[in-house]
């Protein structure tokens, strides 16, 4: 991330018109991909430092700038290549290696090279200019559990100074009404608020919502909220759907319902007739579902008797072993469903 002695000012360092940004280190055809970018553009700068690579993972970044430096050495070392893509790398590699050719040392060292995080670039722009971030120049990272801990700090300040409001406040009444909701466990609701900050990100729209209304508009905001948990239940069901109707339970189930309807079994009357589709409206099908073949922790029934609303023997039969050989996913998407809101709630 440092920028060598001889590079050019703060101005110049960083070409925009030669940034680009690595998705993953996965997959060796797209790494040798952006190697080989990285590597062609050093042969056409005016100094390394121009060239940006951002990627997301500093597992990324390394991979990326130990193949950069190893073909640059082995170019140097003028070492055969091993396949197609690898000659294209090396003719490159070559190709910088002549445009710089007084700077081999800089080219060879890894740290020399403008290849870091997304977060790391942030700390690179902040620390450079500090004043311009207004950020204390001796400013440091947070790490997760100082973050943790800040968070935890600002919670418990923000509901002291809630709480010495006047008891006709609307904000002291919100924070009644959620120390009600966690009977009084004000741990409970420092967690909850810890939560909420950590994840402000998925519902930032919606208090905008509020807040440009210039007023409290709860009409605008349950709607808004409404949509919100359609799309997410009705994607979650979606997956659910697709899951349970690929089971050799799933691809029967209309015969399956059928002959516990024979046998007057009470499940039959509490399970849909047909597998529900993935509206939030047929949530609660699949609900009846989980309620039927689930235990309460979630896992597969191994035992469905009389007591669960089937027939003696059931377990013995093709349907018992049909229901036991649910996978642990398809009992996993079924047991989140039950804690989905219902449409109305």
């Amino acid at each position: 991330m440092n920028n060598p002695a001889d590079a050019p000012s703060r101005d110049d360092a960083l070409d925009t018109n030669r940034s680009f940004h690595v998705e993953s280190p996965a997959g060796s055809g797209k790494t040798m991909l952006l190697t080989t970018r990285f590597v062609k553009l050093l042969a056409e700068s005016g100094h390394p430092s121009e060239i940006l690579a951002l990627t997301y993972t500093e597992k990324a970044a390394l991979e990326m700038r130990t193949r950069i430096v190893d073909a640059l050495r082995r170019a140097k070392e003028s070492a055969p290549p091993t396949t197609p893509a690898d000659k294209e790398l090396l003719s490159a590699a070559e190709e910088a290696l002549r445009h710089h050719r007084d700077r081999f040392d800089l080219l060879s060292s890894s740290s020399s090279l403008n290849i870091m995080t997304f977060h790391g670039f942030c700390h690179y722009l902040a620390a450079r200019a500090p004043l311009e971030a207004r950020l204390n120049p001796d400013f440091e990272v947070a790490d997760d559990n100082m973050g943790q801990l800040l968070a935890r700090e600002s919670v418990t300040l923000f509901i002291d100074r809630l709480y010495k409001l006047a008891r006709y406040d609307a904000r002291r009444k919100a924070l009644e009404n959620r120390a009600l909701y966690h009977d009084n466990n004000w741990r409970a609701l420092t967690e909850e608020l810890v939560g909420i900050i950590q994840k402000r990100d998925r519902f930032l729209d919606l208090v905008g919502i509020i807040m440009d209304s210039g007023t409290i508009n709860m009409s605008l905001f349950e709607e808004r909220l409404r949509e919100r948990v359609r799309f997410y239940v009705e994607r979650r069901l979606s997956e659910l759907a697709g899951v349970f109707a690929v089971t050799s339970l799933g691809r029967r189930w209309k015969s399956f319902t059928a002959h516990l309807a024979q046998e007057k079994c009470g499940a039959a009357e509490n399970l849909p007739l047909i597998l529900p589709g993935a509206s939030w409206e047929d949530l609660s099908n699949w609900n009846s579902i989980a309620d039927c073949l689930l235990t309460k922790a979630g896992t597969v029934r191994k035992t469905l008797g009389q007591k669960t609303g089937f027939y003696p023997g059931f377990m013995k039969s093709e349907w018992g072993n049909l229901v036991t050989e649910l996978s642990g996913k398809t009992a996993r998407l079924l047991h989140e469903a039950t804690g989905y809101p219902q449409p109305g709630q």
